[in-house]
């Protein structure tokens, strides 16, 4: 004797919707994912120039104690003398310092400029750049939104 079941032909069709409500769930995670992997590489981005600005902050106050006669806020980086191949007097080294500082914090972050405030005896050294890249440059660490600063505080 065939016993013939009903039941069957309810339930035709039920296994697609569950399976379009499974991608569904599934795209959801996937776009979350999506969005965890951007924002934690613009965290990263940030923690970079972030380490690199402090680099290049204790790489001057290191300059600066390597040559502790010369006014570092004074000395001016527009002339700058050839240190490599010929001698050069303390202020001149002054000057070829910060060329070098400025011209590496510029190629390092974007906009990236440097600014030294203080005297002999006590510095503040700062490291200003565009963090979310709109184009601005930093004049002083009282910029607008955008740039960061880094300063340290230093004694030769």
């Amino acid at each position: 004797m065939l016993v013939i079941n009903h039941n069957i032909k309810k339930q035709s069709g039920f296994n697609l919707i569950e399976v379009m409500v499974s991608l569904v769930i599934f795209s959801i995670g996937l776009l979350g994912l999506a969005g965890l992997q951007q924002v934690g590489l613009a965290q990263n981005t940030t923690a970079m120039q972030r380490t690199i600005a402090m680099s290049q902050a204790y790489d001057l106050i290191d300059r600066m104690r390597n040559n502790k006669t010369t006014d570092y806020s004074a000395a001016s980086a527009a002339s700058v003398p050839n240190c490599i191949t010929a001698p050069c007097n303390s202020s001149q080294i002054a000057s070829y310092d910060l060329y070098e500082w400025n011209l590496a914090i510029a190629n390092a972050l974007p906009n990236g400029v440097g600014f030294i405030t203080g005297s002999i005896t006590s510095y503040t050294v700062s490291v200003a750049w565009d963090e979310k890249r709109l184009g601005l440059t930093p004049t002083s660490c009282t910029a607008p939104t955008g740039i960061k600063c880094i300063s340290i505080q230093g004694r030769p």
